[in-house]
Protein backbone atom coordinates (compact mmCIF):
# COMPACT_ATOMS: atom_id res chain seq x y z
CA UNK A 1 0.00 0.00 0.00
CA UNK A 2 1.10 3.58 -0.11
CA UNK A 3 2.13 6.30 1.88
CA UNK A 4 2.70 9.93 1.18
CA UNK A 5 5.78 11.89 2.62
CA UNK A 6 7.09 15.63 2.41
CA UNK A 7 10.42 15.65 1.66
CA UNK A 8 12.75 19.33 1.11
CA UNK A 9 15.17 19.80 -1.78
CA UNK A 10 18.61 21.41 -1.31
CA UNK A 11 16.95 24.85 -3.25
CA UNK A 12 14.89 24.34 -0.29
CA UNK A 13 11.37 24.05 -2.34
CA UNK A 14 9.06 20.64 -1.39
CA UNK A 15 8.56 17.78 -3.25
CA UNK A 16 6.17 14.91 -2.19
CA UNK A 17 7.33 10.90 -2.37
CA UNK A 18 4.74 8.53 -2.92
CA UNK A 19 6.42 5.36 -1.58
CA UNK A 20 4.11 1.95 -2.18
CA UNK A 21 4.74 -1.16 -0.58
CA UNK A 22 3.41 -4.47 -2.14
CA UNK A 23 3.68 -7.64 0.19
CA UNK A 24 5.90 -10.36 -1.49
CA UNK A 25 6.75 -7.95 -4.45
CA UNK A 26 8.85 -5.11 -2.59
CA UNK A 27 8.66 -1.33 -2.86
CA UNK A 28 8.83 1.64 -5.48
CA UNK A 29 8.11 5.69 -4.98
CA UNK A 30 7.36 7.93 -7.33
CA UNK A 31 8.32 12.19 -6.59
CA UNK A 32 6.27 15.08 -7.74
CA UNK A 33 5.85 18.37 -7.24
CA UNK A 34 2.72 19.00 -6.03
CA UNK A 35 0.42 17.39 -3.16
CA UNK A 36 -2.27 16.79 -5.45
CA UNK A 37 -0.70 14.56 -8.32
CA UNK A 38 0.99 12.68 -5.82
CA UNK A 39 -2.40 12.20 -4.03
CA UNK A 40 -3.65 10.95 -7.40
CA UNK A 41 -1.29 8.82 -7.86
CA UNK A 42 -1.50 7.23 -4.75
CA UNK A 43 -5.15 6.58 -4.82
CA UNK A 44 -4.82 5.33 -8.34
CA UNK A 45 -2.32 3.01 -7.03
CA UNK A 46 -3.93 1.76 -4.33
CA UNK A 47 -7.12 1.51 -6.24
CA UNK A 48 -5.08 -1.13 -8.59
CA UNK A 49 -4.03 -3.18 -5.57
CA UNK A 50 -7.24 -3.45 -4.00
CA UNK A 51 -8.50 -4.77 -7.32
CA UNK A 52 -5.56 -7.47 -7.83
CA UNK A 53 -6.36 -8.41 -4.05
CA UNK A 54 -9.57 -7.87 -2.32
CA UNK A 55 -8.21 -8.16 0.75
CA UNK A 56 -5.42 -5.22 0.56
CA UNK A 57 -8.54 -3.49 0.47
CA UNK A 58 -9.07 -3.91 3.84
CA UNK A 59 -6.07 -1.95 4.88
CA UNK A 60 -6.40 0.73 2.35
CA UNK A 61 -4.43 3.78 3.91
CA UNK A 62 -6.79 6.58 2.56
CA UNK A 63 -8.96 5.26 5.31
CA UNK A 64 -6.58 6.14 7.93
CA UNK A 65 -5.81 9.67 6.32
CA UNK A 66 -9.63 10.24 6.26
CA UNK A 67 -10.08 9.69 9.87
CA UNK A 68 -10.46 12.55 12.46
CA UNK A 69 -7.72 12.98 14.47
CA UNK A 70 -9.51 13.25 17.72
CA UNK A 71 -10.70 9.68 17.12
CA UNK A 72 -7.10 8.36 16.83
CA UNK A 73 -6.07 10.27 19.93
CA UNK A 74 -9.54 9.08 21.66
CA UNK A 75 -8.74 5.70 20.98
CA UNK A 76 -5.37 5.79 21.74
CA UNK A 77 -6.06 6.93 25.36
CA UNK A 78 -8.49 4.35 26.12
CA UNK A 79 -7.41 1.73 24.99
CA UNK A 80 -6.52 -0.99 27.70
CA UNK A 81 -2.21 -0.52 27.82
CA UNK A 82 -2.98 3.21 28.19
CA UNK A 83 -1.29 5.59 30.86
CA UNK A 84 -2.72 7.71 33.41
CA UNK A 85 -0.47 10.26 31.87
CA UNK A 86 -1.47 9.68 28.38
CA UNK A 87 -5.26 10.04 29.48
CA UNK A 88 -4.48 13.10 31.20
CA UNK A 89 -2.78 14.80 29.09
CA UNK A 90 -4.96 13.04 25.99
CA UNK A 91 -8.30 15.33 27.96
CA UNK A 92 -6.78 18.06 27.89
CA UNK A 93 -5.85 18.23 23.96
CA UNK A 94 -8.35 16.72 22.04
CA UNK A 95 -10.55 19.90 22.66
CA UNK A 96 -8.03 21.66 20.48
CA UNK A 97 -8.47 19.03 17.88
CA UNK A 98 -11.83 19.92 16.80
CA UNK A 99 -12.72 17.94 13.13
CA UNK A 100 -9.04 17.96 11.65
CA UNK A 101 -8.60 14.44 9.64
CA UNK A 102 -5.29 13.05 9.65
CA UNK A 103 -4.76 13.72 6.16
CA UNK A 104 -4.49 17.74 7.43
CA UNK A 105 -1.96 16.48 9.69
CA UNK A 106 1.01 18.04 8.30
CA UNK A 107 4.17 20.10 9.61
CA UNK A 108 2.27 23.43 8.77
CA UNK A 109 -0.86 21.98 10.60
CA UNK A 110 1.71 21.16 13.56
CA UNK A 111 3.41 24.60 13.86
CA UNK A 112 0.26 26.33 13.73
CA UNK A 113 -1.04 24.21 16.34
CA UNK A 114 1.89 25.85 18.39
CA UNK A 115 1.67 28.68 17.62
CA UNK A 116 -2.08 29.02 18.75
CA UNK A 117 -1.67 27.73 21.88
CA UNK A 118 1.40 29.78 22.85
CA UNK A 119 -1.44 32.35 23.15
CA UNK A 120 -4.73 30.99 24.07
CA UNK A 121 -5.72 30.72 27.30
CA UNK A 122 -5.39 27.76 29.30
CA UNK A 123 -7.68 26.38 32.16
CA UNK A 124 -5.51 28.70 34.36
CA UNK A 125 -6.58 31.49 32.29
CA UNK A 126 -2.97 32.17 31.23
CA UNK A 127 -1.29 31.25 27.83
CA UNK A 128 -0.65 27.51 27.46
CA UNK A 129 3.30 26.88 28.87
CA UNK A 130 5.82 25.63 25.88
CA UNK A 131 6.24 22.32 28.48
CA UNK A 132 2.66 21.81 28.56
CA UNK A 133 2.47 22.11 24.49
CA UNK A 134 5.03 20.01 24.60
CA UNK A 135 3.74 16.91 26.39
CA UNK A 136 0.55 17.45 23.48
CA UNK A 137 3.45 16.71 21.02
CA UNK A 138 4.13 13.76 22.37
CA UNK A 139 1.02 12.42 22.85
CA UNK A 140 0.42 13.79 19.34
CA UNK A 141 3.62 11.81 17.89
CA UNK A 142 2.60 7.98 20.11
CA UNK A 143 -0.90 8.30 19.04
CA UNK A 144 -0.20 8.65 14.85
CA UNK A 145 2.59 5.94 15.08
CA UNK A 146 0.02 3.82 16.95
CA UNK A 147 -2.99 4.72 14.21
CA UNK A 148 -0.76 4.50 11.35
CA UNK A 149 0.70 0.73 12.01
CA UNK A 150 -2.41 -1.11 11.42
CA UNK A 151 -2.11 0.70 7.51
CA UNK A 152 1.28 -0.46 7.39
CA UNK A 153 2.03 3.50 7.38
CA UNK A 154 5.00 5.51 8.37
CA UNK A 155 5.01 9.07 9.72
CA UNK A 156 6.39 12.00 8.29
CA UNK A 157 9.76 12.81 9.48
CA UNK A 158 10.02 15.59 12.38
CA UNK A 159 6.39 15.87 12.03
CA UNK A 160 5.74 16.39 16.36
CA UNK A 161 9.56 17.67 16.42
CA UNK A 162 9.80 19.59 19.50
CA UNK A 163 12.12 21.53 17.39
CA UNK A 164 9.26 24.60 16.62
CA UNK A 165 8.49 25.52 20.44
CA UNK A 166 10.63 28.76 21.27
CA UNK A 167 14.10 28.76 21.97
CA UNK A 168 14.92 27.33 25.05
CA UNK A 169 11.37 26.69 26.25
CA UNK A 170 13.00 24.05 28.75
CA UNK A 171 12.64 25.75 31.94
CA UNK A 172 13.73 23.84 35.46
CA UNK A 173 12.57 25.11 38.65
CA UNK A 174 15.16 25.95 41.22
CA UNK A 175 13.32 26.98 43.82
CA UNK A 176 14.54 26.20 47.37
CA UNK A 177 13.05 26.89 50.93
CA UNK A 178 14.73 29.04 53.38
CA UNK A 179 14.94 29.02 57.02
CA UNK A 180 12.27 31.29 57.61
CA UNK A 181 9.87 30.38 54.67
CA UNK A 182 10.21 26.55 56.55
CA UNK A 183 9.36 27.43 59.96
CA UNK A 184 6.22 29.73 58.64
CA UNK A 185 4.63 26.50 56.91
CA UNK A 186 4.93 24.40 59.83
CA UNK A 187 3.52 27.61 61.77
CA UNK A 188 0.78 28.05 59.34
CA UNK A 189 -0.43 24.16 59.22
CA UNK A 190 0.21 23.89 62.80
CA UNK A 191 -2.64 26.68 63.63
CA UNK A 192 -4.72 25.13 60.70
CA UNK A 193 -8.24 24.72 61.67
CA UNK A 194 -8.69 21.24 60.16
CA UNK A 195 -8.70 17.50 61.47
CA UNK A 196 -5.19 17.16 58.85
CA UNK A 197 -3.46 19.62 60.91
CA UNK A 198 -1.09 17.38 62.10
CA UNK A 199 -1.12 15.01 58.55
CA UNK A 200 0.07 18.07 56.78
CA UNK A 201 3.07 18.60 59.16
CA UNK A 202 3.96 15.06 59.20
CA UNK A 203 3.75 14.75 55.33
CA UNK A 204 6.01 17.92 54.73
CA UNK A 205 8.38 16.58 57.03
CA UNK A 206 8.85 13.47 55.41
CA UNK A 207 8.82 14.57 51.84
CA UNK A 208 11.56 16.85 53.44
CA UNK A 209 13.35 14.07 54.87
CA UNK A 210 13.05 10.92 52.57
CA UNK A 211 13.10 12.86 49.11
CA UNK A 212 9.88 10.96 47.64
CA UNK A 213 7.31 11.98 45.01
CA UNK A 214 4.14 13.12 45.63
CA UNK A 215 2.60 10.08 44.71
CA UNK A 216 4.96 7.62 46.22
CA UNK A 217 3.87 9.54 49.96
CA UNK A 218 0.18 9.65 48.88
CA UNK A 219 -0.18 6.05 47.91
CA UNK A 220 2.59 4.35 50.85
CA UNK A 221 0.68 1.91 52.75
CA UNK A 222 2.16 0.57 56.21
CA UNK A 223 3.09 -2.49 54.72
CA UNK A 224 5.97 -1.20 52.96
CA UNK A 225 7.91 0.39 56.47
CA UNK A 226 10.29 -1.23 58.33
CA UNK A 227 11.44 0.81 61.26
CA UNK A 228 13.32 -1.74 63.24
CA UNK A 229 15.60 -2.00 59.75
CA UNK A 230 14.76 1.70 58.97
CA UNK A 231 14.14 1.27 55.45
CA UNK A 232 10.96 1.91 53.17
CA UNK A 233 10.70 -0.24 50.14
CA UNK A 234 8.38 1.42 47.48
CA UNK A 235 6.68 -1.11 45.18
CA UNK A 236 6.65 -0.55 41.49
CA UNK A 237 3.60 0.23 40.95
CA UNK A 238 3.74 3.39 43.35
CA UNK A 239 6.76 4.75 41.00
CA UNK A 240 7.33 6.69 38.13
CA UNK A 241 9.61 4.25 36.88
CA UNK A 242 7.72 1.19 37.59
CA UNK A 243 10.52 -0.10 39.44
CA UNK A 244 11.19 -1.31 43.19
CA UNK A 245 12.75 1.22 45.33
CA UNK A 246 14.38 1.04 48.65
CA UNK A 247 14.87 4.39 50.89
CA UNK A 248 17.18 4.48 53.88
CA UNK A 249 14.85 6.30 56.67
CA UNK A 250 16.52 8.61 59.04
CA UNK A 251 15.79 8.89 62.74
CA UNK A 252 13.39 11.49 62.07
CA UNK A 253 11.81 10.04 59.31
CA UNK A 254 11.10 7.00 61.72
CA UNK A 255 9.74 9.22 64.47
CA UNK A 256 7.33 10.71 62.57
CA UNK A 257 6.27 7.25 61.03
CA UNK A 258 5.24 6.29 64.54
CA UNK A 259 3.54 9.59 65.52
CA UNK A 260 1.39 8.79 62.23
CA UNK A 261 1.06 5.38 63.23
CA UNK A 262 -0.96 6.53 66.29
CA UNK A 263 -3.47 8.11 63.55
CA UNK A 264 -3.93 4.81 61.85
CA UNK A 265 -7.16 3.84 60.44
CA UNK A 266 -8.00 0.20 60.82
CA UNK A 267 -10.11 0.59 57.84
CA UNK A 268 -7.27 1.80 55.11
CA UNK A 269 -3.94 0.68 54.79
CA UNK A 270 -2.61 3.87 53.28
CA UNK A 271 -0.46 5.86 56.01
CA UNK A 272 -2.21 8.77 55.09
CA UNK A 273 -5.34 7.72 54.72
CA UNK A 274 -6.55 11.24 56.03
CA UNK A 275 -6.41 12.75 52.15
CA UNK A 276 -8.94 11.05 50.18
CA UNK A 277 -8.08 12.44 46.96
CA UNK A 278 -4.37 11.77 46.63
CA UNK A 279 -3.86 13.96 43.03
CA UNK A 280 -5.60 17.24 44.57
CA UNK A 281 -2.67 17.42 47.30
CA UNK A 282 -0.66 19.36 45.25
CA UNK A 283 -3.39 21.89 44.56
CA UNK A 284 -4.66 22.23 47.79
CA UNK A 285 -1.20 22.92 49.21
CA UNK A 286 -0.86 25.76 46.76
CA UNK A 287 -4.38 27.26 47.84
CA UNK A 288 -2.95 27.20 51.35
CA UNK A 289 0.48 28.62 50.88
CA UNK A 290 -1.09 30.85 48.86
CA UNK A 291 -3.99 32.23 50.79
CA UNK A 292 -2.70 31.97 54.30
CA UNK A 293 1.58 33.37 53.80
CA UNK A 294 2.97 35.60 52.29
CA UNK A 295 5.21 32.57 50.41
CA UNK A 296 4.63 32.83 46.84
CA UNK A 297 5.57 30.52 43.91
CA UNK A 298 6.06 27.54 46.03
CA UNK A 299 4.81 23.84 45.10
CA UNK A 300 4.33 20.75 46.57
CA UNK A 301 7.15 19.87 43.96
CA UNK A 302 9.38 21.94 45.16
CA UNK A 303 9.92 20.13 48.59
CA UNK A 304 11.32 17.23 46.34
CA UNK A 305 13.86 19.51 44.55
CA UNK A 306 14.59 21.06 48.50
CA UNK A 307 15.22 17.39 50.09
CA UNK A 308 17.56 15.83 47.11
CA UNK A 309 19.79 19.32 47.04
CA UNK A 310 20.01 19.01 50.99
CA UNK A 311 20.72 15.33 50.72
CA UNK A 312 23.55 15.84 48.24
CA UNK A 313 24.80 18.52 50.61
CA UNK A 314 24.39 17.06 53.84
CA UNK A 315 24.89 13.23 53.50
CA UNK A 316 28.44 13.88 52.74
CA UNK A 317 29.03 9.76 52.85
CA UNK A 318 26.64 8.97 50.14
CA UNK A 319 27.93 9.24 46.21
CA UNK A 320 26.06 10.93 43.86
CA UNK A 321 24.80 7.02 42.37
CA UNK A 322 23.43 6.09 45.95
CA UNK A 323 21.57 9.37 46.15
CA UNK A 324 20.24 8.54 42.77
CA UNK A 325 19.05 5.20 44.12
CA UNK A 326 17.50 5.99 47.21
CA UNK A 327 15.67 9.33 45.34
CA UNK A 328 14.59 7.32 42.18
CA UNK A 329 17.17 9.11 39.37
CA UNK A 330 17.42 7.53 36.00
CA UNK A 331 20.44 9.68 35.41
CA UNK A 332 23.43 11.72 36.47
CA UNK A 333 21.58 14.66 34.22
CA UNK A 334 18.36 14.52 36.03
CA UNK A 335 19.68 14.23 39.84
CA UNK A 336 21.31 17.66 38.14
CA UNK A 337 18.35 19.33 37.46
CA UNK A 338 17.09 18.72 41.15
CA UNK A 339 20.16 19.84 42.72
CA UNK A 340 20.60 23.31 43.55
CA UNK A 341 23.43 24.45 45.79
CA UNK A 342 23.48 27.83 47.30
CA UNK A 343 27.09 29.44 47.67
CA UNK A 344 27.56 28.83 51.24
CA UNK A 345 26.85 25.19 50.49
CA UNK A 346 29.51 24.77 48.42
CA UNK A 347 31.51 26.82 50.50
CA UNK A 348 31.04 24.87 53.80
CA UNK A 349 31.67 21.21 51.98
CA UNK A 350 35.24 22.72 50.93
CA UNK A 351 36.35 24.15 53.95
CA UNK A 352 34.96 21.35 56.09
CA UNK A 353 36.71 18.87 53.93
CA UNK A 354 39.99 21.04 53.81
CA UNK A 355 40.28 22.61 56.97
CA UNK A 356 42.43 20.06 58.42
CA UNK A 357 44.77 20.33 55.66
CA UNK A 358 47.20 23.46 55.25
CA UNK A 359 47.74 24.42 51.78
CA UNK A 360 50.91 23.93 50.75
CA UNK A 361 53.28 26.48 48.78
CA UNK A 362 53.60 26.13 45.47
CA UNK A 363 56.68 25.52 43.75
CA UNK A 364 59.44 27.55 43.18
CA UNK A 365 58.33 29.99 46.21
Amino acid sequence: MSSILVRSRKDGSKAWQVQVRIQGKGSLSKTFDNEFDAQLFSKNIDQKIANTNPENSLINPHLFYEKKFADVVRAFCHRNKATQWERKTGSSLLPHLKSITMRDVRHQWVEGYVERLLVLPSARKRPHSPSSIAKHLSLMSAAYRWGARDFDLGMPSGLFSYKILPRDWKYHRERRLSKEEWRTLIQMFKHLESKRSASWRILLNLAIETGARQQELMKAEWKEFNLDNFVWVIPKGHTKLRTQRVVPLSHTACRLLKILFKLKNETSERIFHQFHKPASISSAFQSLVKNKTEIRNLHFHDLRHEAISRMVSRRRELNMYEIMKIVGHSSFGMIDRYTHLRPDDLVNRFRSSNHHHRLRPAIGH
